[in-house]
């Protein structure tokens, strides 16, 4: 205390003599936070989290680790393209974001997937691997026997466990390094002469290279019939198009925005 002051008592009250700086290191965002939320991806799929650096590195370059603990249910991979492994690394000079990509490979798995880097404070996410399906946005249509032709969509979904269980929840694509093969079938009423075909069946979809899950899909066409002459404006004929199910993958339910199910009616010209 300088001559000519007293010391204060500052006990209790709303003013200190001393302060407390606690220094801590910065820190790693994952999915745009230091405490990330639990993740989802489907088993077969993959989903992209973009990855930064609180501060920018003080030594020009830092490389950031992603472990995963459970290597047999989700790896990691540095590019969409790509087959991941249980570790992948980035390396940062800035604060710019990054991106990883989480592929799911046994479904009913919960993991950590824990990021680390040299003087910086480590971040877990948490993910767990969901069922998967496929399904269609393609809404119910009405066509003609002389019409053109009606796009079908196929997409890859992962499937919740919670609710309505095997319900399509959210669009992702297919992992690197695998190729699914969907089945369209078609039920036609009548059943013969038939209210149309399907162009494409099996319908193969796999990883589209362009950093846009939502982008993947896998495209067939429902074609009516020109020469079924039953079909009337009293009595149309309809077209019953269903998705999958596909080899390794579950059965969605329920309807919603997607659905394993689009009906055409088929009128005649």
């Amino acid at each position: 205390t300088p001559a000519g002051f007293d010391e204060p008592n500052v006990a209790g009250g709303g003013y200190r003599r001393t302060v407390v700086a606690t220094v801590v290191l910065p820190g790693i965002y994952v999915n745009g936070s230091l405490t990330p939320s639990l993740d989802r991806v489907g088993e077969d799929l993959q989903i992209r989290i973009p990855v930064s650096l609180q501060n920018a590195p003080a030594g020009g370059s830092v490389v950031v680790t992603a472990s995963s603990s459970n290597s047999n249910a989700l790896i990691i991979s540095t590019a969409e393209g790509a087959v991941g492994a249980g570790v992948a690394t980035r390396t940062f000079t800035n604060t710019n974001q990054q991106y990883l990509w989480l592929q799911g490979l046994q479904q009913g798995q919960t993991m950590d997937v824990t990021f680390t880097g040299a003087d910086l404070s480590p971040t877990v996410l948490q993910v767990a691997v969901d069922p998967s399906g496929f399904v269609t946005t393609t809404n119910n249509f009405t066509t003609t026997t002389a019409a053109s032709n009606t796009t079908v969509n196929l997409y890859a979904a992962r499937l919740t466990t919670t609710g309505l269980p095997g319900s399509a929840v959210e669009l992702q694509e297919i992992r690197a390094g695998l190729t699914a093969s969907v089945p369209v079938t078609l039920t036609s009423t009548p059943a013969d002469p038939v209210a149309g075909t399907i162009t494409v069946s099996p319908v193969v979809l796999q990883t589209i290279v362009d950093g846009n899950p939502a982008s993947q899909l896998g495209v067939t066409q429902f074609d009516p019939n020109n020469a079924n002459s039953v079909c009337t404006l009293v009595v149309p004929c309809s077209a019953s198009i269903g998705i999958g199910p596909a080899v390794d993958f579950e059965t969605p339910v329920g309807g919603g925005s997607y659905s394993r199910f689009v009906v055409g009616t088929v009128n005649p010209p």
